[in-house]
């Protein structure tokens, strides 16, 4: 959601190559106590929809791999952004990732469903683990395929304080929703 890109403070921000100038990556940092991780987005700006796959690795100062992970996304539409991360759990990131392997492919391989999500959050701040309830349903009459789930939290300036994983394993169909929890794992001491 648009409303929701522009809640993070994407500190680097640039097309993904003179191949493919209406992709961009947008990256921000995240610390959990000694663990980093490079959060990511991806977002298309052609009028088709398009699917993409890549291999994405983070890089410390020396140039050193310390973090990877493979991207898949079946389906991106005109506007939308795929969130996903790589735990640094070799090092301290550079911020920037090297991507290889990208493939972008004019078909997809699952049709775009717009959706909401309602969340609410309980919890202690301070202990370092809030629960998140959030309920994802389409807004259109289409049925939504399982799909990843990932929940940013932010502070008042965009920097991301929190992060929280799932998997919404049901397919979704119009009018029903996926109600689920999640765990949003963040450093108290960022704040502090």
């Amino acid at each position: 959601l648009p409303s929701d890109y522009n809640r993070v403070n994407w500190g680097v921000k640039y097309p993904l190559s003179d191949s493919y100038p209406g992709i961009f990556i947008s990256i921000a940092p995240y610390k959990l106590y000694d663990d980093y991780c490079l959060t990511h987005a991806i977002t298309s700006i052609y009028n088709d929809t398009i699917s993409l796959s890549a291999n994405a690795y983070a890089k410390d100062k020396d140039g050193n791999v310390i973090g990877e992970t493979f991207v898949f996304v079946h389906a991106l539409a005109r506007g939308m952004t795929y969130v996903n991360m790589i735990y640094c759990d070799e090092g301290t990131p550079d911020g920037s990732i090297r991507w290889e392997e990208f493939e972008v492919l004019p078909k997809t391989y699952e049709q775009v469903v717009a959706w909401e999500a309602d969340l609410q959050a309980t919890g202690d701040y301070n202990e370092g683990v809030l629960t998140a309830e959030y309920n994802l349903y389409s807004t259109e009459d289409v049925t939504m395929t399982p799909g990843d789930v990932t929940i940013l939290l932010t502070d008042e300036n965009g920097n991301i304080t929190g992060l929280g994983v799932d998997y919404c394993a049901d397919e979704v169909k119009a009018g029903e929703s996926c109600r689920r929890t999640v765990d949003i794992y963040q450093d108290s001491t960022i704040l502090s």
